[in-house]
């Protein structure tokens, strides 16, 4: 699985959805914000439909299983035509992805994600979703 993907069961079957870094720009463009404060907002309760839309439209797209032309036609049967509430989970899901690196996952300058081996004033933790607000 390469970073930023994540599969599972949505609308008619099982698919992958990432966000690589095409698909993070055109999705700022779309919702007017970041990743990040796109998750809050999911997280939050304050998203708009577009959020959801075209968080999972792209997601499908950046996923390489769906052209897109076949992201759209999902998007439109499984998110517009739903209960807006019913897609909240999987966008949020999507975005997550996008924004958490899988352990052991090369990091930039050519490292691998190793533990921490100093001493810190904080303990470390295991990944985790950035707290609700």
């Amino acid at each position: 699985m390469a970073r930023g993907e994540t599969t599972f069961d949505w609308a008619d079957g099982e698919y992958t959805f990432a966000l690589p870094l095409g698909q993070v720009e055109e999705l700022q463009e779309k919702v007017g914000c970041g990743p990040y404060s796109l998750l809050r907002r999911l997280q939050d309760g304050t998203w708009q439909q577009s959020d959801i839309r075209e968080t999972l439209r792209l997601g499908l797209i950046g996923g390489g299983q769906v052209k897109p032309v076949e992201a759209m036609r999902l998007v439109r049967a499984y998110v517009d035509e739903r209960p807006l509430l019913e897609n909240v989970p999987a966008a949020t899901a999507v975005i997550l992805a996008a924004l958490v690196t899988p352990e052991n996952e090369p990091q930039p300058g050519g490292g691998e994600a190793e533990e921490a081996t100093t001493e810190s004033p904080s303990p470390t933790s295991e990944a985790s979703p950035p707290p609700s607000v």
